[in-house]
């Protein structure tokens, strides 16, 4: 993402199966060309209901079994994420684009980019805590701390609960200043406001917010409001 990382964020944060399933190391780059891409019926053609649902069954299903699915080692994936491992602080520009890849993915693949981002990848992904100075990386943040894709609504098997109240517990000791930065004192109340800003939403939302309960109660835990 060096070199044109605007395009190349333009092509990752499109919802196409093969481009996501492949970042998401679900197929290698060899079985790309064999793919037969499925599209939408052509409603000038296929204008009736029954195509319609065929294909719908048909989408339900791939992602279905793209859920059981093992991402390959160590998926493209695996090199982006670690744009949180940058020193502090990352450039404004790139942690948009970034932001903007992850959440397409998180949106389009919620359990499969779940999956890598908290089981896989979270060593690294708690560092997103330490760049809470940066807009869309707080937004990125939020989203995974209330599982916002429709999928967590449902039926999720596995809701990643303990790795949430660790990020949690983080952004709590930015909001009173528990937690050391090297930051400058103009980023650091950057962080600080995104922070609350954060627990302010978790707790305005704590209906739609998965496992809510256990996270708000984690938030106006005696402990942490002393």
């Amino acid at each position: 993402m060096n070199k044109y990382p605007f395009v190349v964020a333009e092509l990752l944060s499109t919802e196409n199966d093969t481009v996501s399933a492949y970042f998401l190391g679900l197929i290698s780059a060899a079985k790309i060309m064999d793919i037969e891409t499925e599209t939408i019926p052509d409603e000038s053609e296929y204008n009736d209901e029954d195509t319609l649902s065929k294909f719908s069954n048909s989408q339900e299903l791939k992602a279905s079994q793209e859920n059981e699915m093992t991402p390959e080692l160590p998926p493209p994936f695996s090199k982006f994420i670690k744009f949180l491992d940058k020193s502090i602080p990352v450039n404004s520009t790139c942690a948009g684009y970034f932001a903007k890849v992850l959440k397409t993915l998180f949106f389009f693949k919620p359990e499969i980019s779940g999956r890598l981002v908290f089981h896989e990848h979270f060593n690294t992904f708690k560092n997103i805590t330490e760049h809470l100075y940066s807009d869309s990386l707080q937004e990125n943040l939020l989203s995974f701390l209330k599982l916002e894709p429709g999928y967590f609504k449902h039926n999720p098997k596995d809701t990643f609960l303990e790795y949430r109240k660790e990020l949690v517990n983080k952004v709590i000791d930015i909001v009173f200043r528990k937690a050391k930065t090297p930051l400058d004192e103009s980023m650091a109340m950057d962080a600080r406001s995104n922070a609350a800003a954060i627990l302010v939403s978790l707790i305005n939302q704590k209906a739609i917010v998965k496992d809510g309960d256990e996270i708000i109660n984690l938030v106006l835990s005696e402990k942490n409001m002393a």
